[in-house]
């Protein structure tokens, strides 16, 4: 092996481990995550069974109690978790994957009773079904209303559905895809379009921020970059900073962006979930998992904080001349 081989070697591990040291300790420290961390509830909306290993691990294992903690001993208390899974019956092996789910949830400390999975025929799981929109209202008012009694307010889509109370102190929190939906598959982009234009008197609702698609799969390798964006650089220099290639700007996540990194032993425990799922594994998936960022860090970006962001482009846009996104 010549010099620039061991170099190469040298620089891959030293940012290996840099890397993991980074995902052990550092996730920061915004309003936002307080919030989050304080809530009583937090209802995580998925599309399919192993989503929420897929694409919200890192969220699961920082906000939830640990697996196995002695809750008489413990002083810190965790949030209730929910998981919602509004489909499972793909190719009809609906009942061994709400199986799985269980397991799953299971091993992020979820109870059985709250991981839900609603297999109503209106929405089809399949990669060329988009979803009803007063269908998802409807399911997740339902769950609202059930899981959290403090707050008590009914999407307004559907005009059935009326609000009827809500806490102010935003004690129930949810936690589902962003518009463009991560993977661009369309039963999750109708989670978080639905959800995103949802009134403003619902529930603080996060969205997991969908990242171009080379650098989907880049594992840990940007770990050191985002923690330099959300841990490092003051927010006040966040207009100065230039834009990197296929990354865009170098600070350009909001201080209200939450930042969630998983450790080793948290990546470890959301693959062990991930294989909770048999039945669909195939070999892209056993790939996806190995590569995925998704599986190390997220980010989540409050509701309306992706509207600002939103209209910006918008603005944008129309400001060079261009008509659409």
């Amino acid at each position: 092996m010549g010099l620039g081989d061991k170099l190469s070697v040298i620089a891959v591990a030293t940012l290996a481990v840099w890397s993991m040291l980074l995902a052990s300790n550092w996730t920061n420290r915004t309003p936002h995550l307080k919030g989050l961390k304080e809530a009583k509830s937090i209802i995580w909306v998925i599309a399919h069974p192993d989503d929420e290993a897929f694409f919200f691990g890192p969220s699961l294992t920082n906000l939830l109690a640990p697996p196995g903690r002695d809750e008489e001993k413990s002083k810190t208390v965790y949030p209730t978790g929910h998981i919602l899974s509004l489909s499972s019956n793909y190719e009809g092996r609906g009942e061994v994957r709400t199986a799985e789910l269980k397991e799953s949830c299971r091993m992020f400390a979820v109870d059985d009773d709250n991981c839900v999975v609603v297999n109503d025929p209106r929405l089809v799981d399949g990669p060329d079904q988009t979803w009803s929109v007063d269908v998802i209202n409807s399911i997740v008012a339902e769950k609202v209303k059930q899981w959290n009694a403090d707050v008590v307010c009914l999407l307004s889509h559907s005009p059935n559905l009326k609000r009827q109370g809500l806490n102010s102190d935003r004690s129930l929190q949810i936690i589902t895809f962003d518009p463009l939906g991560v993977s661009s598959h369309p039963n999750h982009a109708s989670l978080g379009q639905t959800l995103l234009a949802a009134p403003s008197t619902f529930p603080q609702i996060y969205l997991v921020r969908t990242t171009p698609l080379p650098l989907k799969f880049t594992s840990l390798i940007l770990l050191p970059l985002k923690h330099l964006q959300h841990n490092i650089i003051p927010s006040s220099l966040i207009p100065f900073l230039p834009s990197l290639p296929g990354i865009g700007a170098i600070a350009s996540p909001s201080p209200r962006t939450v930042f969630l990194t998983s450790p080793p032993p948290s990546f470890i425990l959301t693959r062990l979930a991930f294989d909770a799922h048999q039945s669909q594994q195939t070999w892209f998936r056993t790939l996806y998992a190995l590569f995925s960022h998704y599986l190390w860090w997220i980010e989540l970006v409050p509701r309306e904080e992706y509207e600002l962001t939103r209209a910006a482009q918008v603005g944008r846009l129309i400001g060079e001349g261009k008509t659409e996104l």
